[in-house]
């Protein structure tokens, strides 16, 4: 049990690197109407929900792009905007790249660790 938390700590530390790495990078869009937009053109990887984003949030950002991995994140609304250098945001877009295919391969497996 202790090895599993140890892995989960470690994984989580990765991935909260890896997406403050990517917001340096300009690969990260946070805001709604910004996020909609990039949504609905097509830009967008994956999505990264805070743990406290409405229902409605996610909805929303959802039947804009149906196809996008959306992933829930162990962060709320103001630890996953500070985690980017931003205010509170209920969502985050990570835009195509090889930053985000590395977030994306590192949820599956937080979300086997949790």
């Amino acid at each position: 049990e202790r090895l599993k938390e140890k892995a989960l700590e470690a994984r989580m530390r990765y991935l909260l690197d890896l997406l403050s790495l990517a917001a340096r990078a300009g690969l990260v869009l946070g805001g709604a109407e910004r996020l909609q937009e990039a949504l609905q053109a097509g830009q967008i990887r994956l999505l990264l929900v805070a743990s406290d984003a409405s229902e409605e949030s996610i909805h929303r950002l959802k039947s804009s792009a149906a196809e996008v991995p959306c992933f829930k994140m162990p962060l709320d609304k103001e630890s996953l905007g500070r985690r980017v250098g931003k205010g509170a945001r209920a969502a985050l877009g990570m835009l195509a790249g090889s930053l985000s295919t590395v977030v994306a391969e590192q949820l599956p497996q937080i979300e086997i660790l949790r």
